[in-house]
């Protein structure tokens, strides 16, 4: 007769053995790769005391641009936290006709980040909003009974022109050029015998700063 252990031996090689399913997933595959320039880090707008640099990167990332009067020394920073594909960063405060240095950094979700050369820029000189200023004149010269000429000296080149009527109150007629001089000359025709003129000149510069002595 079979021992108890002999039977259960057998039932035990008679049976099939089902373990549990176990499972595990790998990791996502690590980003290590920068950002890289879809359009490359540039100066697009200047004024006197400020300039724009724009650039765009293949994947979200934040916007971080060192800058200062030295190469050497880029010690002052503006940093926009916000991913982005399309980056654009304000500079103010700067100082006119000044040659300023500028570095890009973008960093991706993933601590990547991507760095430009060193770049430069030069801000505008500041606008000129200065009025040309008439050191003589206007005085009337060569008068005739049908002409006479106007000439006038300003402090800067701008053009020359005349209003002129018998009509203080009107100064309808116009005449002149837009030639940019000091010293104005422009000549008034086909005015009327025995007949008082009112005048007034007017002279503009190249930035549009007007003198009008109406």
């Amino acid at each position: 007769t079979p021992s108890n252990s002999s039977a259960a031996s057998d039932v035990y090689k008679r049976q099939k053995i089902y373990s549990p399913f176990f499972k595990f997933k790998t990791k996502i595959k690590e980003d290590t790769l920068k950002p890289f320039w879809v359009k490359r880090p540039k100066c697009v707008n200047k004024t006197h005391n400020t300039a724009t640099i724009e650039w765009e990167t293949n994947e979200l990332s934040d916007s971080f641009v060192e800058y200062g009067a030295d190469s050497t020394n880029l010690n002052l920073t503006i940093e926009n936290e916000e991913k982005v594909i399309e980056h654009s960063i304000l500079i103010s405060n700067l100082s006119s006709s000044t040659v300023y240095y500028y570095r890009v950094n973008s960093t991706d979700f993933n601590g990547n980040t991507k760095t430009s050369k060193i770049m430069r820029f030069i801000t505008r000189a500041v606008p000129d909003t200065i009025p040309p200023v008439i050191l003589k004149g206007p005085i009337a010269i060569n008068i005739t009974s049908t002409s006479a000429t106007i000439v006038w000296l300003t402090d800067e080149q701008s053009s020359s022109f005349v209003l002129f009527d018998t009509d203080s109150t009107r100064l309808e007629e116009k005449t002149g050029s837009a030639d940019l001089v000091k010293f104005h000359q422009v000549s008034l025709t086909n005015l009327e015998p025995n007949k008082l003129y009112y005048i007034a000149v007017i002279s503009e510069d190249i930035n549009t700063n007007e003198v009008n002595t109406k």
